[in-house]
């Protein structure tokens, strides 16, 4: 636990493993969190190991003398596209770490690819890598969940955000290798160590009028509560943001919390599944990591939103009535088109989806009076789903795996 307690620079691989376990078993009932934490001498057998599989979509942290993260997308054709988010920004990264060599031990596995590098410098103080890192990749699992609808994915945002103009070429073993220099998510830049950050997030005209979390807060307000004001080395008051170090501060709780209340063996056991044999594992023997929607689910999730859909033209439109002063209506209506646009899309994850979906009729449901509750009872029959189904995790997934529903679900 010392690692988590004397400030920025004390994070080593033991621990970030520890938090990783932690975070995987506190967010299980939400999201598979399943990234692969990397060695410096592991970062090409990485590469090698997920190239003999596609399509997938697989997340990493470095944990080396300085820390990055990164997110691999690889679509049903080959076409992989690579982002590595660095705290110290892609100049920095690229002039003195290892930045190059990262994008080299890709680039051989990945002949056709797109790489993006995030371009901005967020770390101001001189040591904090880790914990950016380590915060970063957590928010890699839910950042999709807070983009504006005209982006359809993380690299669809990247792709539309990022100036071809800026594109970098740098050369390892006489070839030449191309990058884009990126901005970041707003839920990804509230660390930032500046000012600027306020700045930044009054630019993102498109971003910050959308919530940037799961309290509904809007970025600037969720971003200014982190800030403090401190004096510098001449007195002068300036603002601070001490986002970095709450979060590590979380983690030290968290990771204690964990540690009290499981077994030491158990814990030894799970933080096994992150490592580089635990990733060789998971691939070899499930279809987990391959993190897209097989024809099968798909035409099956296809079939069931369609049937979703006509919920509020069920009986006597009931549902339809309470439609003008139900936000939850209308949240479930967008939610069941935005899955509908996803499933066409093969980069997203089914959890993500069946988790949108989920949420969205449990809000919904709990809306309702007892006699249109009687009513989406009625329809949710008709579906082979109960009030007490929607209350158990994983409903739908389960639901939608059960083999004996298949007439449920046949197109």
């Amino acid at each position: 636990m010392q690692q988590f307690t004397h400030g920025f620079g004390n994070i080593f691989y033991d621990g970030a493993l520890l938090t990783l376990t932690e975070i995987a078993h506190r967010k299980k009932d939400r999201y598979t969190f399943n990234p692969a934490i990397l060695k410096h001498d592991e970062i090409n057998r990485y590469f090698q190991e997920l190239s003999q599989l596609h399509p997938l979509r697989e997340r990493f942290i470095i944990a080396h003398m300085h820390w990055n993260i990164g997110e691999i997308v690889v679509d049903d054709k080959n076409h992989a596209q690579l982002l590595i988010i660095d705290s110290l920004g892609n100049k920095l990264a690229e002039e003195k770490y290892f930045l190059k060599e990262i994008i080299h031990h890709f680039s051989k596995h990945f002949q056709n690819h797109t790489i993006y590098v995030s371009k901005d410098l967020r770390q101001n103080s001189p040591m904090g890598c880790s914990i950016f890192a380590l915060d970063d990749l957590r928010h890699l699992y839910t950042v999709e969940t807070y983009l504006p609808k005209v982006y359809s994915g993380l690299f669809d945002y990247l792709k539309k955000t990022s100036d071809v103009t800026e594109e970098k070429k740098i050369t390892i073993e006489n070839k030449t290798i191309s990058y884009f220099p990126c901005q970041l998510p707003l839920s990804l830049e509230r660390t930032r160590q500046n000012e600027n950050l306020l700045t930044i997030i009054s630019q993102r005209h498109i971003e910050n009028i959308h919530p940037i979390n799961k309290r509904k807060d809007l970025a600037k307000d969720s971003a200014i509560q982190e800030f403090v004001e401190v004096k510098n080395k001449k007195g002068i008051l300036k603002r601070h943001n001490k986002r970095l170090e709450n979060q590590l501060l979380k983690m030290a709780k968290n990771n204690e919390y964990f540690l009290l209340h499981n077994s030491i063996n158990m814990i030894k056991e799970y933080m096994q599944t992150f490592t580089l044999s635990g990733l060789r594992k998971r691939l070899s023997t499930c279809s987990n990591s391959i993190n897209v929607i097989p024809d099968e689910m798909k035409n099956k999730l296809k079939c069931f939103l369609q049937k979703l859909n006509d919920f509020d033209n069920h009986s006597n439109g009931s549902l339809q009535l309470f439609q003008p002063v139900n936000i939850p209506f209308k949240i479930l209506k967008n939610s069941i088109k935005d899955a509908q646009k996803k499933l066409e899309m093969p980069e997203v994850k089914i959890y993500e989806i069946l988790q949108q979906i989920e949420h969205a009729v449990v809000d919904f449901q709990k809306t309702l009076n007892p006699f249109q509750q009687e009513e989406f009872c009625l329809f949710l029959q008709k579906l082979d789903l109960t009030i007490e189904t929607l209350q158990k995790p994983h409903w739908l997934n389960h639901l939608l795996m059960r083999p004996d529903r298949n007439n449920i679900f046949k197109i």
